[in-house]
């Protein structure tokens, strides 16, 4: 995607921007299936978006570019499932429980 073209003003075209706008909806629907919210979803596809535009001089093929985008999506949205899936949220704090002994003294060997 390295070639630009030149806009009726004069000024140069990214492939990159023609790609996304003659793509956007179908990137949306495919990261709506992969998140299930529309608001998520546009959260998500613009994340991909920023982080293929800021390595697209790496894109050669400009057919290419969707499979970027669409992988983008994935990893990105696998990032953010396994960060809040480390994340447990209780109303209150979970009961420490110390650890027993079996013969009801303290587990700390004496030297």
């Amino acid at each position: 995607m390295k070639r630009e073209s030149m806009r009726p003003d004069g000024t140069a075209s990214d492939p990159l921007d023609e790609f996304v706008a003659a793509r956007y909806q179908a990137l949306l629907r495919g990261a709506f299936l992969i998140t299930g919210d529309i608001h998520d979803a546009r959260d998500l596809l613009h994340d991909a978006l920023a982080r293929v535009y800021a390595r697209r001089g790496a894109i050669r093929d400009p057919g290419a570019a969707e499979g970027y985008v669409r992988k983008a999506m994935v990893r990105t949205h696998v990032s953010r499932w396994r960060r809040t899936r480390r994340e447990v949220l209780t109303p209150r704090l979970p009961e420490t429980r110390r650890p027993r002994s079996s013969h009801g003294t303290s587990n700390w060997r004496r030297r």
